[in-house]
Formats: structure tokens, sequence, C-alpha cells
């Protein structure tokens, strides 16, 4: 857990130091973007989910993110284990919120790409029901758990002009939630982009 702080607080350190000391004139104060977002770990793809952030521009190539997703995947299996068939039903959420530093480059104005590190909070609830049948009784479980962890995001992407007031946002990050049997997963998100 030490190392991974360690690691995003130099990823800040280094944007900060990027960005130059007077702010050049900026196009706009900033933008709100939302979409489609997926995660992918070792074990499980969470292909539902979406997202949305707000970024505030400090300097020309600077800005400030909010960013907020969630999560969804539903498991339905049926199982025979020893002659006995077993039901298991589920859902599964994983929402985050999450706010860090973005670096833009602006050189093309119909393309701009973006790398961004994000740390904060990541929620999880599981909710399963299961049922088998042994000797004509039927036993039923109801489970559910939740947690709530540290996680950082590194990645970026770029916004493509779509009109004068629009853009289309295609992204990727690395993603880790910091606790003991947490996996590396990686986020793809699509989304547009709104300039204010």
């Amino acid at each position: 857990m030490t190392r991974v702080r360690v690691v995003v607080i130099a990823g800040l350190g280094a944007l900060l130091l990027a960005v130059p000391q007077t702010a050049q004139a900026q196009g706009s104060a900033g933008d709100i973007s939302g979409g489609y977002r997926l995660i992918h770990g070792a074990d499980e793809t969470f292909s539902v989910g979406w997202y949305a952030d707000v970024l505030g521009n400090i300097t020309d190539s600077f800005g400030v993110v909010g960013d907020v997703a969630g999560h969804y995947k539903s498991v339905d299996e049926t199982e025979n284990i020893g002659g006995v068939q077993v039901n298991v039903s589920g859902n599964l959420r994983i929402h985050t919120f999450m706010g860090g530093a973005r670096l833009t480059w602006r050189r093309n104005p119909r393309i701009t790409p973006f790398v961004q590190a994000l740390v904060g909070l990541a929620h999880g609830s599981a909710e399963f029901e299961g049922s088998a049948t042994v000797g004509g009784r039927t036993i039923t479980v109801d489970e559910s758990e939740t947690f709530s962890e540290f996680a950082a995001d590194l990645g970026g992407g770029v916004n493509i002009r779509a009109t004068d007031s629009m853009s289309v946002r295609v992204a990727g990050s690395w993603f880790r939630v910091v606790e003991e049997d947490a996996e590396n997963a990686f986020r793809f998100s699509l989304g547009v982009v709104f300039p204010f």
C-alpha cells in the first residue's frame, strides 16, 4: 500500500513539474464528459458501466479532474456438484469516486491527447442467492457483502473534436483497488466531451 502511494505522489509531482509557471490563453475553463466504461481484471470483466468527469483548467495544459463511475455484472450459474444441482445468481457492483490531475497537449485543435493520475475511493458490493435440492429438501443461501477501499487510476486518452461544441473521447487506464488480495485491472472509456 505504501509503494502505491509513493508512485501516485511521484506521478502527481512529475505532472506538476511539467506545468508551465505562467498560464497560456485557454480555449475553455474546462469540460464535462460522460459515457461508457468497461473494467477488465484477471478474473472478471464488468462490461456494463458508465463514467462522468469534470475538468477545471488551471493553465492551458494542466487541470484538476473529478471522476465518478459505476461498473455492474450479473451472475447466473447452475452446476452439478456430486449429483446435486446448485443454482447461484448474484449482482456485483463497483462505484468509484476519484480526483486528481490531468496534463493535456493542445497543439492540434482537432486531436487533444491527455494523461491523468487519479486517486480516491472504490466502493463495491456483492449480493448472491443460491439454492440446492438434496433428498427432496431445498436449501437456500442469501449472502451480501460490501467494501470501501483506497483506489488509484493512471492512464490517458484522446479527445477528437467532432464539432465546435463537442468531442469524442477514447481513453484507457491502469486501475487498482489497494487491498491485500487486489489485482490490477484495465479500464476502457468511450464518451462525449463538452467544453464550458
